[in-house]
């Protein structure tokens, strides 16, 4: 280890000179450096305590929680008021971060699979919640449920920010 660090110091210092040294350490350091896709799932109660639930055409399983993936430069408050808006048009209010994962997404054969961080929101309907319905493609179904009718279908960290939310 010490090796390591004192090789690490002495590039330091030699790009510290060295412009092009520099420039070539950054973009290896990148190439290198952990990515994560930012997703966003929020948690919407309504005022009977019954929580919105969507079915989903392309994700597995299909019954989740409302949500997509953060857009870059996008802050991920941001993302959940605009993918409930989107998918189902919904206003919501946000109410603070619930829980957040690191986990692994999607297939690639015989390359390492890609890694996502999807943070959990709770969130008030701004507006009338009713008429809440799919607005694009993504989204088969909606409904409001009562948590303990629809915990077992969702992922584990899905049930996990339901009941966080529901506990306060």
């Amino acid at each position: 280890m010490d090796g390591e660090r004192h090789l690490r110091t002495k590039l330091v210092d030699l790009a510290a000179t060295r412009p092009w040294l520099a420039a070539l350490l950054h973009r290896a350091g990148r190439r290198v450096a952990a990515r994560h896709r930012v997703g966003v799932v929020a948690v919407v109660l309504d005022d009977a305590g019954r929580v919105l639930v969507v079915e989903h055409a392309l994700r597995r399983p299909r019954r989740a929680l409302p949500g997509g993936w953060v857009n870059a430069h996008e802050q991920p408050a941001d993302a959940v008021v605009r993918e409930l808006r989107e998918e189902l048009g919904l206003d919501v209010r946000i109410g603070g971060v619930l829980d957040a994962e690191s986990h692994r997404y999607g297939v690639r054969p015989r390359r390492p699979t890609p890694s996502a961080l999807t943070i959990a929101y709770r969130c008030v309907p701004a507006g009338p919640s009713a008429a809440v319905r799919p607005a694009g493609g993504e989204v088969r179904s909606v409904a409001w449920c009562e948590p303990s009718s629809v915990l077992d279908e969702l992922t584990p960290f899905d049930a996990a920010a339901v009941r966080a939310a529901r506990a306060g």
